[in-house]
């Protein structure tokens, strides 16, 4: 009993799609499609919606599944180009400009590495020579491609997709990003001086000097102190 329910869920469902899409279509091919679809194909596609509609309510009021399925795939593949292509002209723009802004960006990252600019200037001379001939390179792959797809009419599918726009923008900043956003090499720092060492120097910078009669300077810690056990020494006791 549940599979049958189920089955009838799924066949409602699939015929539903149908009508819904034969509904959504017929009104948008004489509205925000009219300009992506040529008249002829207009023509053609309306009259194959209309049947499709006749059809759900004669024959196809109660059919399998499966057929419904393929009744959509039908009528799909007349609607999908059309489809595409309009959301391919709203979105083309936008890739384009993203395209473009990336180039700018990086070209400016260029110019200032040229004028010596510390930020960049650590970057070897190789390595951004890497990212000016990829500058170049999708610089002309934008212009042109940009001035072919202005020449396709829009009923016709685009030379260019917004997906390709997107790939090349990832291609361009794959080679240039690593390179520009190098970190700086930390500078070498000295190693400690030895304690001891620091302590003897210091000791011997405090150390005063004394004046001997005759003028002479000498260092008190130069001097030997003799030993009061000293045998050698004579005290005199007068």
């Amino acid at each position: 009993m549940q599979a049958n329910d189920k089955l009838e869920r799924d066949k409602s469902h699939a015929r539903n799609n149908v009508e819904e899409y034969v509904y959504e279509m017929r009104g948008k091919i004489y509205e925000q499609l009219e300009k992506f679809i040529k008249e002829d194909d207009r023509t053609q596609f309306s009259k194959l919606l209309d049947d499709t509609e006749n059809w759900l309510y004669e024959d196809g009021e109660d059919v399998e599944k499966n057929i419904y399925i393929k009744k959509l795939e039908e009528l799909k593949k007349y609607g999908d180009p059309v489809v595409m292509r309009y959301k391919e002209s709203i979105d083309r723009p936008d890739a384009f400009e993203m395209l473009g802004k990336t180039l700018i960006h990086y070209n400016k990252i260029l110019d200032s590495y040229k004028k010596g600019d510390e930020l960049y200037n650590h970057i070897e001379k190789s390595e951004m020579s890497k990212v000016e001939d990829k500058i170049k390179e999708k610089t002309k792959w934008r212009d042109e491609n940009w001035n072919k797809q202005n020449q396709v009419p829009m009923t016709e599918n685009p030379v260019v997709t917004v997906s390709q726009i997107h790939q090349e923008t990832g291609l361009l900043k794959a080679v240039c990003e690593p390179i520009v956003t190098k970190s700086k090499p930390k500078p070498k720092e000295e190693p400690p001086k030895d304690k001891e060492k620091e302590k003897t120097e210091e000791s011997g910078e405090n150390t005063p000097e004394v004046k001997m009669e005759d003028g002479t300077s000498v260092d008190p810690s130069a001097q030997e102190k003799p030993a009061a056990d000293d045998p050698d020494v004579k005290m005199d006791l007068d």
